[in-house]
């Protein structure tokens, strides 16, 4: 035993692995960090939501077809003014300010519903100044309401994380990606980078869409 030890291989010198002038300079670190996000479950209650989607068929011919030259984007949306969903935004406000660190003293808020259909999505942007709010104490919020059972497929938010270097921060190449629940408020920093999923919507019924309600408080 004593011979085989001898005639191993001797020990590994840290010179011969790493040795001077192989590691040089001084490389600027990256910091990638998951945007936070509050979600919320049951948010307005069941029947509350599905009023909302009765509201939205109903006042079809009011939506305005977006701008798909501007992000990609492929979806209607029609102006919403609801104080019952401006209240419920404000209750939950100091709870958003704690998990997400942003005081939003909520003076500002604007409501709409937007409307999915069959192969629309949303490319990846953000929302900070979004009409003029101040980006720094921005929120943004999705509440997701649809018929039931639903009539879709896709339209999954995909939130990235954010990327950090010398002071300047840009998007990252990771991401999460957040199903469209039902009766499910989203808060995060209207400053995060987000776009929605292209969706599958086999019947192309103004009904089946993916629909939500997009706020921006401040």
């Amino acid at each position: 035993m004593t011979d085989a030890l001898k005639d191993g291989p001797g020990p590994v010198v840290a010179d011969t692995v790493v040795g001077p002038g192989v590691l040089t300079g001084h490389a600027t670190p990256t910091a990638v960090m998951p945007v936070p996000v509050l979600r919320l479950e049951n948010f307005l209650g069941s029947a509350n939501a599905e009023r909302l989607h009765a509201f939205a068929v109903a006042h079809r011919p009011e939506f305005v077809a977006g701008d798909d030259s501007e992000f990609g984007r492929q979806a209607a949306y029609l102006p919403l003014d609801s104080p019952f969903l401006r209240q419920a935004l404000a209750n939950c406000l100091p709870l958003a300010r704690s998990v997400l660190g942003i005081q939003a003293p909520g003076v500002k808020v604007a409501t709409q519903i937007t409307a999915y259909g069959d192969s629309a999505g949303f490319a990846a942007h953000t929302d900070a100044g979004e009409l003029g709010f101040d980006p720094v104490h921005q929120l943004t919020a999705l509440y997701y309401f649809h018929r039931r059972p639903k009539a879709f497929t896709g339209g999954a938010l995909r939130l990235y994380d954010v990327a950090a270097r010398e002071g300047k921060a840009w998007r990252a190449e990771s991401y999460r990606e957040i199903e469209p629940g039902f009766d499910t408020l989203l808060l995060f920093p209207g400053t995060a980078y987000h776009e929605v999923l292209p969706i599958q919507c086999a019947s192309r019924e103004f009904g089946d869409y993916r629909f939500a309600v997009n706020a921006w408080v401040s």
